[in-house]
């Protein structure tokens, strides 16, 4: 099956389509249109020629139209997630405006978590990373898509995306910290999947590590200096010593509705007794959000 796409590839069958898209296709050529382009792209061949503006502009805007069906804006979805696995592709897409698009259906339980696997394969690249990073919608709906209840492989995939922005990006965590990302991951630490346990618990240690004067080197992010608390006038002083025990509470508190719900969905004692080490910890030494 696969040598047969790839002999309509070599024949130029994406040239062909590529001149079927203009103009825009009446509604049931186009559903037709993205099974041919979604059968093409799984033959994981880079010969799908992504560097003209046409392509990607004809899934994002099927993806975006109110009269796509289901099955069409899956496989629409599919199709751009196929084409991310090569990373020529990324840029054009990118351009063509698929982020956000992609960004909006994190809210829809069917398409989110085909939509965080093409966001994954996006951000390891710079332009990808460089775009998701500064889209309004980011880190809000990466964190909603982390809370939301769409199954285990949304989490460690929206985990996966939030650890990759805020790795050597202060400023990301800050954002990420202000939208309230600490008591999500706290959550996900102890009540998700392996893999969001452990990525979630990768991110976390970087939060713990911020404000440190010095630390030693690793492969996470490098905590950024800070002001000694010697030097701070006594304002300064109180204004910091206030801000760490609201921290402090906060975190606290969160553990304990965290370890209810967890005793409540009868998790094993060695994930709560994990994660209680580590907020205990965090607690102590306070986070910088």
């Amino acid at each position: 099956m696969n040598s047969n796409k790839s002999l309509m590839l070599e024949a130029g069958i994406t040239e062909k389509v590529t001149k079927l898209l203009e103009p825009p296709p009446e509604n049931q050529t186009c559903e037709q249109l993205v099974m041919l382009l979604l059968l093409i792209s799984a033959t994981g061949q880079p010969h799908l020629n992504t560097r003209s503006s046409v392509i990607p502009s004809f899934l994002v805007a099927t993806l975006v139209d109110p009269n796509t069906t289901e099955c069409c804006k899956h496989a629409c979805l599919s199709t751009l997630h196929n084409l991310c696995k090569s990373l020529h592709n990324i840029g054009p897409l990118v351009s063509n405006g698929s982020i956000p698009v992609l960004l909006r259906l994190l809210n829809e339980a069917n398409t989110s978590e085909r939509a965080l696997a093409t966001l994954a394969n996006m951000v390891v690249t710079v332009t990808g990373k460089r775009a998701i990073k500064t889209d309004p919608l980011v880190p809000r709906s990466l964190i909603q898509a982390l809370n939301a209840n769409h199954g285990p492989k949304c989490q460690e995939l929206a985990a996966y995306i939030i650890m990759a922005l805020a790795h050597n990006c202060s400023i990301q965590r800050e954002k990420m910290a202000l939208e309230g990302v600490v008591p999500s991951l706290l959550e996900v630490a102890l009540l998700g999947s392996p893999l969001a346990q452990k990525r979630a618990m990768k991110v976390l240690q970087w939060f713990k590590g911020e404000g440190k004067v010095a630390v030693m080197p690793h492969s996470g992010p490098q905590a950024r200096h800070v002001r000694p608390t010697a030097m701070l006038g006594r304002h300064e002083r109180e204004a910091a010593g206030d801000i760490k025990e609201m921290v402090k509470q906060s975190l606290n508190m969160n553990m304990e509705q965290l370890l209810k719900r967890a005793n409540a969905n009868s998790c094993t004692s060695g994930d709560g007794s994990k994660l209680k080490a580590l907020v205990v910890s965090s607690s102590s030494k306070s986070l910088s959000y």
